[in-house]
This record gives C-alpha cells, sequence and structure tokens, in this order.
C-alpha cells in the first residue's frame, strides 16, 4: 500500500515536472454500481493534472469524490497512461493533428482510506473531441474494466463526459 501511494505521489510530481509539453487540469463525471466494491451508487466528481508526454500518450492523475448522497464520504486516487489510437495529440512540426481522437488508457484507482479496495484498470474512450492545441479536450463515454484486488472481482465504472482544460 506504501508503494502505491509513493508511486500516485510520485506520478503527481511527473506531472508537474513535464507541464512545459501539454499540461492541464481534467474536470468530469464517475459512475460506479450497485455492486461495485469501490465506489457505491452515488454521484462522484473527478478532477485532477493531465500532461502529454509525447505526441500520442498523456498521463493523468486525479482524485475523484463522492458528491451525494454522502458529500465526500468515498474518495477514490486514479493514475493512469493513455495512448490516442486515431492520430498524435499534437505535432512538433507545422502539421495539425484530428480534431476528434479514440483513447485506450490503463492505470491504476484506489479508495481512500488504502485498506479498501484497489487495482488496475483499462478504459477505452470511443469520442474525444478537441485537444491541447484548442486549449481544451472533450472525452465522451469512457468505458472502464475494473479488477479489484482484494475481493478478486471484476466490475466496471462509466466516465460519461470529462473536459480537459489545457494550460496555453
Amino acid at each position: 500500500m506504501k508503494r502505491l501511494l509513493m508511486l500516485l505521489i510520485f506520478l503527481g510530481t511527473c506531472i508537474w515536472a513535464v507541464s512545459a509539453i501539454e499540461a492541464g487540469f481534467t474536470l468530469g463525471t464517475f459512475s460506479g454500481g450497485s455492486n461495485f466494491n469501490l465506489a457505491p451508487d452515488g454521484t462522484f466528481v473527478k478532477t485532477g493534472f493531465i500532461a502529454g508526454i509525447s505526441p500520442r500518450i498523456e498521463v493523468e492523475s486525479s482524485i475523484i469524490g463522492e458528491i451525494t448522497p454522502n458529500l465526500y464520504q468515498t474518495i477514490l486516487l486514479k493514475s493512469s497512461f493513455s495512448y490516442a489510437l486515431l492520430s498524435p495529440i499534437y505535432y512538433l512540426g507545422d502539421k495539425d493533428p484530428l480534431y476528434l481522437n479514440m483513447w485506450i488508457s490503463l492505470g491504476m484507482i484506489h479508495s481512500l482510506p488504502f485498506s479498501d479496495s484497489y487495482g488496475p484498470f483499462i478504459t477505452f474512450t470511443p469520442l474525444t473531441s478537441g485537444g491541447s492545441q484548442f486549449l481544451r479536450k472533450e472525452r465522451v463515454a469512457s468505458l472502464s474494466l475494473y479488477y479489484d484486488v482484494p475481493s478478486r472481482k471484476v466490475g466496471f465504472f462509466f466516465e460519461l463526459f470529462t473536459l480537459d482544460f489545457f494550460f496555453s
């Protein structure tokens, strides 16, 4: 557990350090299921940092908090590496990237306190519009497959929309 915390702190530090490349903050929704150990029924909001570390790879580190029915009773930490499937998110030359894209992500999610659910996940985002060159990106209908290590169960979580705002 201590290693995971150190990894999350390291990843957050790396995101801040590479902010000169393509960096910003993210805001979105999060939803688990009623039989899901990670997050109970309710409304969740996600916020964090995002950084493009190569023309096709982004790193995201975020915190997810329960809004309803019990404000911040459940808190999750999420970190991931995402790969742009259709085109690079930016070019180093004068060429413009595609406005629409698709993403595949791998990462870890962990509930607080650290004795509860945690595990790896894979996410597919079928529709993304915008990008860092437009200073905003919208991700729609991200579906994630999650493996809960302590209970040895597989579950899903869903992010209806996520907005990424990039620094100029």
